[in-house]
């Protein structure tokens, strides 16, 4: 394997998304690289960008979906007042 060098500016989003993913530093570095090129060629190609899609993966059994960065958070208040209405 190269050895690669990577500014702190660049390196501190990575860090971020690795913590955020529970990914090694390594695996986001490729992952964000991945999407980069996706982005690049998806863009390039229709002219409109793509979607990063959103996973699903299990952590000591438990089931967790792993949505874009941003995305808003549901609250429990949030989850009851729409259980109510229906």
């Amino acid at each position: 394997m190269a050895a690669v060098t990577v500014s702190e500016e660049l390196l501190e989003p990575a860090r971020n998304y690795a913590r955020s993913h529970s990914l090694p530093l390594d695996q986001a570095i490729m992952r964000l690289i991945g999407l980069g090129l996706a982005h690049a060629q998806g863009e390039a190609a229709s002219g409109v960008p793509p979607v990063e899609i959103t996973t699903f993966r299990l952590i000591n059994g438990f089931g967790q979906f792993v949505v874009p960065a941003g995305t808003p958070v549901l609250t429990t208040n949030e989850l009851l007042r729409i259980e109510d209405e229906y």
